[in-house]
């Protein structure tokens, strides 16, 4: 057994594994940026392409660790000549040649990394080139990895982007480092600390078990949340309020009142008939009604009473989720 350290003072060396090993264990994907080495059609339209410049990393063929490196600007990379016939698929690569020479000066070795079209063969039905194919065109010992695919079509004599399909991958954390639980046990207890509400609009699980920390209990059954007002005791931390349905008591009415107008039979009438709800009937004449000119007739009147005293509805809009609290 041995146990290796990457950098150290003095006479001791590190070769390419030693100084790339650890970020090659950290990190995954070919380039860092969204727009980085992106392969786009060249202007003036033409046989050929441009790659974007930027930063990647590329892993070698053992898989050990990964080359890292940049370019500083758009490189142009020819396409060869069209089939007269069929299309073709062409792939567009960044590769190391290790068999290139390399110096102290300048630094970062330019040079080393190149670009190349790999052309695969001319077809009704065009595929992409092996990957032996590609390797016998970079090198047998050389790393190499895709950055796009393009469509060379039959006697063709431009390339655009809608031959062009995309192959990057953007770097990212090895989810063996920092998964996305890991993320989540991390931030989670800073975005819900203890007291935190948390919903959710399908899932009943407990968060705890969703996400991985805290303590948690399902809280406000069948109610909504309001903000306390310290200048309202109804309202104050805490307080549970407010009804479902509710039925309206007489001193909750408005102050009101309903007009009837009374019965008037002038004086001279002779009689009147009236008849009640039941069918009844009532005759009136002249001696029943005081005063010879006409007099309002009986005491006084009321409506009939109508409604059934049900509670009203006091819901508002709403929508249910699931809602927890954090307690520890």
């Amino acid at each position: 057994m041995t146990v290796y350290l990457s950098n150290r003072d003095g006479n001791g060396k590190t070769n390419e594994e030693g100084h790339y090993r650890l970020l090659s264990k950290v990190l995954t994907g070919k380039v860092v940026a969204s727009a980085d080495l992106q392969v786009t059609q060249n202007s003036p339209l033409g046989l050929s392409v441009l790659v974007n410049s930027g930063d990647w990393r590329l892993e070698t063929s053992g898989g050990s660790y990964a080359y890292m490196g940049w370019n500083d600007a758009q490189a142009s990379v020819a396409i060869t000549s069209p089939d007269p016939s069929n299309p073709r698929i062409t792939v567009i690569v960044l590769y190391v040649d290790k068999a290139a020479a390399t110096s102290a000066t300048p630094p970062n070795n330019p040079g080393v990394a190149k670009f190349m079209a790999v052309n695969g063969a001319a077809s009704a039905t065009p595929v992409v080139p092996s990957n032996a194919a590609i390797q016998s065109a970079v090198g047998s010992n050389n790393p190499y990895m895709i950055l796009a695919t393009v469509r060379v079509n039959a006697a063709t004599t431009q390339i655009t982007n809608s031959n062009i399909t995309d192959m990057r991958e953007q770097v990212k954390l090895n989810s063996s480092v920092l998964s996305p639980a890991t993320i989540v046990s991390a931030i989670g207890p800073l975005l819900y600390p203890v007291g935190s509400i948390y919903t959710n609009a399908t899932s009943a699980t407990n968060p705890a078990t969703l996400m991985g920390f805290g303590t948690w209990s399902q809280f406000g059954q069948g109610r909504v949340l309001v903000s306390v007002d310290s200048g309202d005791s109804d309202f104050s931390l805490g307080a549970i309020g407010g009804e479902k349905a509710h039925t309206i008591t007489i001193g909750e009415l408005p102050a009101h009142r309903h007009r009837i107008n009374p019965l008037f039979m002038p004086a001279g009438t002779g009689s009147l008939t009236l008849n009640d709800r039941n069918g009844d009937s009532i005759m009136l004449t002249d001696n029943a009604v005081n005063g010879v000119n006409g007099e309002f007739f009986g005491g006084a009147k009321y409506t009939e009473n109508t409604g059934n005293g049900e509670a009203a509805n006091n819901l508002q809009p709403f929508v249910a989720v699931y809602m927890w609290r954090r307690t520890a």
